[in-house]
């Protein structure tokens, strides 16, 4: 039985789901308790500036996290472009395949109606007198 199908699958689906679930809980528990943890402030300094911040411990680290997630995430969305222009030069040429398939049968299929034709007028100028 495939995946995905059928009793075992949805099963299977459900669990994967419910899984998941446990993990982003699991997840977002653990970041509550570090955000309670380290709620003493900081101070960050922005050096060539005389400005400082008091910020938060927590917000600082998630912050840097997330900064550094989707910094790598708009990484590999660049690195990937080539592969994403590839897979859509792909797509248009078995596109175009497809079109030229379809019109090669479509001539094929004239083309065995034109002999069929010609077979039948071949056979109607042959009598059975000429052909003994």
């Amino acid at each position: 039985m495939r995946r995905g199908t059928g009793r075992r699958g949805s099963a299977h689906i459900f669990l994967k789901k419910i899984l998941t679930y446990f993990f982003w809980l699991a997840v977002a528990g653990l970041l509550i308790h570090f955000s309670v943890i380290n709620r003493q402030g900081v101070s960050i300094d922005f050096w060539p500036f005389a400005q400082s911040l008091e910020v938060r411990f927590f917000i600082v680290v998630l912050g840097s996290l997330t900064v550094g997630v989707l910094w790598g995430g708009l990484a590999g969305w660049i690195a990937n472009g080539d592969a994403r222009r590839k897979a859509r030069e792909a797509v248009k040429q078995a596109a175009d395949l497809k079109n030229e398939l379809r019109v090669a049968q479509s001539e094929a299929t004239q083309l065995k109606a034109k002999l069929r034709d010609s077979q039948v007028k071949t056979q109607n100028y042959l009598s059975p007198a000429d052909a003994a």
